[in-house]
């Protein structure tokens, strides 16, 4: 359309005073009316064209609600988590961590929505280290990763979570952080008994016990019981055997 006006806009004279003969008025109108419409669709054009990354998390949204989950999840696994602000990164994690709860807790399908998660969470950390809820909600996607792999019985792997998150989180102060940092304890230490690591199961609990026996927290506290229970059922059972 511009190249259009520009063409016939070369064609009028350039004497202002033949603006008095008609064809010459009829083509200036014409030139008007080219302009506008080139304005006109330039206007929504630019309405139109939605950013790629702004398009997949839409469908994403829209995998949601029609709770298709694994599809979600196949969605967020094909972004290029660096072109995405903070705001998205933070919108992702959340879509993808409850695409995660909507699946089977024994399928594969799951555990790659946790891997996802938990790239996510770290990704969305790095703009804030310091941030609380970041890091809860981080070590919340290693807790979450931990369980799935346990029930898939990929107890290695399993275990390589539960230490990377009492690495990262073991000596924070914030008692959901500890709480997390405990149960991660505990389900290392059931899952070395279940490989016969009876030694190590218990060395497990006695750390456990040594980093929150004197906490005034009473969830806390029930972990810190489990322990010692978990203790002295297995040096009971080796007495025994």
């Amino acid at each position: 359309l511009g190249f259009f006006a520009h063409s016939l806009e070369t064609l009028l004279p350039k004497n202002d005073a033949s603006d008095s003969v008609s064809d010459i008025y009829g083509i200036k109108k014409i030139i008007e009316r080219v302009k506008i419409a080139k304005e006109r669709d330039e206007a929504e054009t630019s309405i139109a064209i939605i950013p790629p990354t702004q398009s997949m998390l839409e469908n994403i949204r829209v995998a949601l609600r029609r709770a298709d989950y694994a599809k979600a999840v196949q969605q967020g696994s094909q972004i290029a988590l660096d072109t995405l602000s903070q705001t998205d990164l933070y919108e992702l994690g959340n879509s993808i961590s409850v695409a995660a709860r909507g699946l089977n807790d024994l399928s594969d399908d799951k555990l790659r929505a946790l891997d996802l998660a938990v790239v996510l969470r770290q990704k969305h950390l790095e703009f804030a280290p310091e941030n609380l809820f970041s890091r809860q909600q981080h070590a919340s996607a290693l807790y979450s990763k931990a369980v799935t792999l346990g029930a898939l019985r990929r107890s290695l792997h399993e275990l390589t979570v539960c230490d990377e998150l009492v690495q990262r989180y073991g000596n924070d102060t914030d008692r959901a952080l500890q709480l997390l940092v405990a149960q991660a304890l505990i389900r290392k230490g059931v899952t070395l008994g279940t490989l016969d690591l009876k030694i190590y199961e218990i060395a497990i609990y006695d750390e456990l016990i040594q980093r929150f026996g004197n906490t005034n927290n009473r969830v806390l506290q029930a972990e810190v019981a489990k322990a010692l229970v978990y203790k002295g059922d297995r040096k009971s059972t080796r007495l025994n055997s």
